[in-house]
């Protein structure tokens, strides 16, 4: 099985999808249910006939998961509470199970990665000729 995020890693501060692809070990798709456990969250999953699947995470999702602690600034005329991350990835706990009854357990770490660019996303594509 292979878990690949829309961004390459997960974006700390964007709506992130995760797809996941499971195949047989000739490299065929394989249908299959998994159980995305991510300790405050839990997500199902049902890949299509291709072995391919995807869970939608919102940005106050991630702040969920990653653990922060709380640190205070202070400058001349402030007193401002920050928060720091103290964990740079998301770990998964998976369950995945084929229509034949196999059953797997994995746990797999993701990147997460503060995003403070912008990014620009538009609905169609237009082609000049």
């Amino acid at each position: 099985m292979e878990i690949i995020p829309k961004y390459g890693k997960v974006k700390s501060n964007l709506d992130n999808d995760i797809y996941f692809f499971v195949k047989t070990p000739e490299g065929n798709g394989k249908k299959a249910y998994i159980t995305v456990n991510m300790g405050k969250i839990t997500r199902q999953v049902i890949t299509d006939e291709n072995g391919v699947g995807k869970i939608s995470l919102t940005k106050t999702d991630i702040s969920t998961l990653i653990t922060k602690e709380k640190t205070t600034k202070t400058t001349k005329t402030t007193t401002e509470d920050e928060y720091v991350n103290l964990d740079n990835y998301l770990n998964l706990n998976l369950e995945i199970k084929d229509e034949d009854g196999t059953k797997v357990n994995k746990n797999e770490k993701l990147a997460v990665q503060k995003n403070n660019s912008i990014l620009i996303k538009t609905d169609k594509v237009k082609y000049n000729q």
